[in-house]
């Protein structure tokens, strides 16, 4: 139990240092296209990568990982 607490102290530390801070919370439902999102989404639907694998996906995970280093 501790090392699951743990373990969801650093994502939140993660995903707190990786997402700007706002006024009011953000619903996970509710895109934010601000830069490059959208050419990205849509090539992931021409290429047929929607899925939890491809190159977004470990992009993501080796963002995430490098602020956990």
């Amino acid at each position: 139990m501790m090392a699951e607490a743990a373990l969801e102290a650093k994502i939140l530390a993660a995903l707190r240092t990786a997402l700007p801070e706002t006024p009011h919370p953000v619903a996970l439902h509710e895109p934010r296209f601000a830069g490059r999102e959208w050419e990205y989404v849509k090539e992931c639907l021409d290429t047929g990568w929607v899925s939890s694998v491809g190159k977004f996906v470990d992009r993501f995970e080796a963002d995430l990982a490098a602020t956990w280093a």
